[in-house]
């Protein structure tokens, strides 16, 4: 089995509570879903710079990750069909999908 870094942007938790508890539910349940293949649940992200050896700025709320996990898959493919059932994707979010090598 191979390690895969998921790296999602975007799908801000909403307000009011009701909504924020709702997501959490169902991301909860399809985190639960993943089973043994989810190795490393992440965490959320927030307050990211872009770093280079000019300068430090800020990323858009676009571009920058809002959070990781790493799953453990057969092959790329195994990994991107995981990743297409998130719910980020109902918020208008995206996941990248990285071989950890």
């Amino acid at each position: 089995m191979t390690k895969y870094l998921f790296i999602f942007h975007g799908g801000r938790l909403p307000e009011p509570q009701d909504d924020h508890d709702a997501i959490m539910a169902t991301w909860g349940a399809w985190m639960s879903g993943l089973g043994d293949t989810m190795l490393d649940p992440g965490s959320m992200i927030s307050a990211t710079s872009h770093v280079t050896t000019s300068g430090v700025s800020s990323m858009n709320d676009t571009d920058a990750p809002s959070g990781y996990m790493i799953v453990s898959a057969q092959a790329p493919e195994e990994a991107v069909e995981m990743a297409k059932t998130c719910p980020i994707h109902a918020g208008g979010g995206t996941v990248d999908v990285a071989t950890v090598v």
